[in-house]
């Protein structure tokens, strides 16, 4: 909209829309972030909201993906499980990094206190990630929870796992299978229990200093 006088000069009203119009399509936003705060803020009014199945149907067609309301068969979810769980440990894959837990944050603090130099969820070619690795020792240290790993003071052999959906003697057997992968590389290897941790973290310790020491 140009000035009604005629000298081509474009209105106040006309540079606010282009400014506006401007912030709408995200150049505002171009190499900006938001405060943390405001993230809060956008996650809690989307909090509990959902798409409707009109929206889902064109986010998944502008993502060319084309697999809204479709499934992949179990034998196809196996293949991609398996080719993802090996190109992650192999390293070809990144992980996110993972949220410690509260046993995991103990132990960590405990390591430090002890003047250890430690890396954490250090990533080991075959293998994947394990929780501590202290490169002086060429030590490995697992936290591993009484719930998800089954521990035999809580669950009996054959008990049905339902979290894991596997019987628990099954589970038990994969963790050996790590530990035995892990010691034929060359890895000294350390296991505590959830409990032990949360319950005499100094008892972890001393044991650890014992075993690196020797």
């Amino acid at each position: 909209m140009k000035c009604l006088c005629g000298c081509n000069r474009e209105t106040k009203i006309n540079r606010i829309n282009k400014k506006f119009n401007n912030y709408i399509k995200g150049h505002f936003w171009k190499g900006k972030h938001h405060l943390k705060r405001t993230k809060i803020k956008i996650a809690e009014h989307f909090f509990g909201s959902h798409l409707s199945k009109k929206t889902k149907n064109k986010i998944s067609l502008n993502n060319g993906r084309g697999m809204l309301g479709k499934h992949h068969s179990k034998k196809t979810r196996k293949k991609i499980s398996k080719i993802v769980i090996k190109a992650w440990a192999d390293g070809k894959l990144k992980m996110p990094f993972k949220k410690r837990t509260n046993i995991e944050l103990l132990m960590y603090k405990g390591l430090i206190k002890n003047n250890y130099k430690v890396i954490q969820q250090y990533h080991i070619k075959s293998i994947g990630v394990v929780d501590f690795y202290l490169p002086k020792f060429n030590t490995v240290i697992e936290c591993d929870g009484d719930y998800w790993h089954c521990n035999p003071k809580i669950f009996k052999a054959n008990h049905y796992h339902r979290g894991l959906k596997i019987v628990v003697k099954k589970e038990w057997k994969k963790d050996k299978d790590r530990i035995k992968k892990l010691k034929t590389l060359g890895y000294k290897v350390l296991r505590f229990w959830g409990s032990d941790i949360s319950n005499d973290l100094n008892k972890c310790l001393k044991l650890i200093k014992h075993e690196v020491r020797e």
